[in-house]
Order: structure tokens, then sequence, then C-alpha cells
């Protein structure tokens, strides 16, 4: 070691710690589209010990609805985007879930044309919709790497290209 020039110690460490920001950078902005990605489950059946939860898991899976089983705190969750699709599938199988005035049909098969008819022609507010929450999240996601390019990494390789032509 003693035989290298010290101005070569003296790049060593920071060169380094410029490609250790950079990879942690690039942790993070893979975090940051992880997340951005994932689904978001919410609870559909909050106690499944109360419930027929194979005939509800069958229907799941007849429909192509994502969830997630809690087998610990038996509870069943469905991706937010997919709950009332998920609902309205359990409605016409028998199983009837959180919907108001649920009391006041006679039949299973008219509570869900109903329950079809409203969601088709239903005027939530934007921010209340199934894809607003997952819109959000990419939105952020876009502007966190977009700063994180601009603010870390962009100066880092600056800094690195510079040194190299700083050499030659």
């Amino acid at each position: 070691m003693s035989n290298k020039p010290p101005h070569i110690l003296e790049l060593l460490p920071k060169r380094y710690t410029l490609w250790g920001l950079l990879c942690l950078s690039l942790g993070f902005a893979i975090f940051v589209i992880i997340w951005s990605r994932a689904p978001e489950y919410r609870p559909l059946v909050q106690d499944m010990r109360l419930v027929n939860a194979v005939k509800i898991v069958d229907v799941l899976d007849v429909e192509e609805i994502p969830y997630k089983a809690d087998i610990k705190n038996h509870i069943l969750y469905v991706d937010v985007l997919h709950s009332d699709q998920a609902r309205l599938a359990l409605a016409k199988v028998g199983f009837v879930f959180d919907y108001p005035n649920k009391d006041t049909f006679s039949s299973i098969p008219q509570a869900c044309a109903l329950l079809e008819s409203q969601e088709a022609k239903e005027n939530r507010p934007i921010h209340q919709t199934e894809w607003f929450l997952r819109l959000v999240r990419i939105i952020m996601a876009a502007i966190v790497l977009i700063t994180l390019i601009l603010v870390v990494v962009r100066p880092i390789l600056k800094n690195l290209i510079l040194e190299d032509n700083n050499k030659d």
C-alpha cells in the first residue's frame, strides 16, 4: 500500500462513499417502486370461524379475485380494487356482508340485481373510488424518484464522471 501515490489513497474513500450512496439510492428507488405497485388489502370477513370459509374462498377463486387469509387472526382480506366484486359474488351465493338494507329483500336474486344496478350507476366522489389511492401512490412514487434522481444521483454521477475526467 505504501507504493501507491497519496492522491489515490485520498480518492478511494470518496469514490467508495459515492458508490455507496448511489447503491443506497438505487435500493430506495426499488423499494418505492415496489411500494407503489403493491395491492392494498382490506378485511372482507372479520371472523372466518363464523362462516363457511372454504365456500367463500372457492367463490373468490372462481371469480379470480385476489385475497389473503390471515389464519392466526381468522380474517380474510380482499384487494381494495376487487372488494365490491367480491361482495357481489358472495351475495349471489348467499353470503351478504356490509350491505345497507340487506334485510329488506325477500330473495337473494332480487338483492343481487339491485346491488349490480347500484354498482353500475354509482356516483361516488373521486377520492372514494378504488383506483384513486393507487394513482396517488404511483404519483407519489414518481415524485420521490424524480427528486431522488435530481438531488442525489445526478450530483453523485457528475462527481464520479468529473473525477474520471480530471485523472486524464
